[in-house]
């Protein structure tokens, strides 16, 4: 005759193990981070407001100084162009180079 197996108290339980990595952390704690942020976006919109106001007011001068470097080179280029084109016979090219952008801005 066969033995008949009790259901459960023969079994061993089955335990998954998951190897604590770095890979692993920063994935938990990224989702973390993000259900925390959507959570006080959620509850708390005065603080997010607040938060983004700052951030705005912190990088607006450096947004103002890349729109105007942006604009003042679109503008220069031509000139430097031109300067390259009267002085394309000179000897001293290498000079010529260096102070074409300085001379062009005045």
């Amino acid at each position: 005759m066969k033995d008949k197996k009790t259901p459960d108290t023969n079994r061993e339980k089955i335990r998954f193990s998951v190897p604590v990595t770095k890979r692993l952390f920063k994935y938990v704690f990224l989702i973390t981070l993000v259900i925390a942020i959507a959570y006080t976006t959620v509850t708390q919109p005065q603080k997010i407001g607040d938060i983004l106001s700052g951030a705005v007011d912190l990088f607006s001068p450096f947004i103002i100084g890349f729109c105007t470097a942006y604009i003042v080179n679109l503008l220069l280029r031509p000139l430097e162009r031109l300067w390259l084109w009267i002085w394309r016979k000179c000897k001293r090219q290498k000079l010529i180079k260096i102070i074409k952008r300085p001379l062009c801005l005045v």
